[in-house]
């Protein structure tokens, strides 16, 4: 990866279980930066966003056990550059098809194409980036595609856990259909008990993040 430009460099971090936000990173240090943000080696995403902005990832995130971050819908954009469906690539995808689960955080950060050299991220693509990865329903949505793809039934996925206001660990999780879970963890006798929330109770047990 390479930077001619030693200034801090601005780009847009997108956690697990929350909205996206804006930072800087050392322009110095690009690669060494990301790596810190994704908790490893990184890989080029560039599907995403066709590198408007520059998209970079854990390369281990989906077989080294990071928890699922955002699913990637197929855009207007994918279809007309001809991306193949991830479920049949014999047939072209569709927009709102899914395209990608990503695991772990991203970072998101400008690209120069013609020096291919990392830049501050632009107005606009923040922008992209907010409109994309925002809100509750975004930050779970890594865990219901994972979970449609990987639980049989009566299994679920955990996309986030917490504490609640009396200490007792829990966890929203998603079943193979998609379908919101609250867990809790009894911790003096291992067992887990399941219920079926809406999506209202989701969002409120979501509040500004998990």
């Amino acid at each position: 990866m390479n930077t001619s430009d030693t200034r801090p460099l601005r780009c847009v971090v997108v956690p697990v279980g929350a909205d996206p936000y804006v930072t800087e990173i050392d322009g110095d240090d690009t690669l060494g930066a990301l790596q810190r943000i994704v908790g490893g080696p990184i890989e080029a995403c560039g599907h995403i966003f066709g590198d408007e902005p520059a998209v970079y990832v854990n390369e281990e995130g989906k077989i080294d056990g990071l928890r699922p971050n955002r699913a990637v819908y197929a855009a207007k954009e994918h279809v007309v550059a001809g991306f193949r469906s991830p479920a049949d690539p014999s047939r072209p995808i569709a927009e709102g098809e899914l395209l990608d689960v990503v695991f772990g955080p991203m970072a998101c950060i400008g690209f120069d194409p013609e020096t291919g050299e990392s830049t501050s991220i632009t107005d606009e693509e923040v922008d992209r980036v907010m409109a994309a990865f925002s809100g509750w329903k975004s930050w779970a949505s890594g865990a219901v595609e994972a979970a449609k793809l990987t639980c049989g039934p009566g299994e679920v996925l955990v996309a986030g856990s917490r504490k609640d206001a009396s200490g007792q660990a829990e966890s929203l999780a998603v079943d193979c259909r998609g379908a919101f879970h609250l867990a809790v963890l009894d911790e003096d006798t291992g067992a887990l008990t399941t219920r079926s929330v809406g999506e209202a109770e989701a969002e409120a047990w979501c509040g500004t993040g998990f």
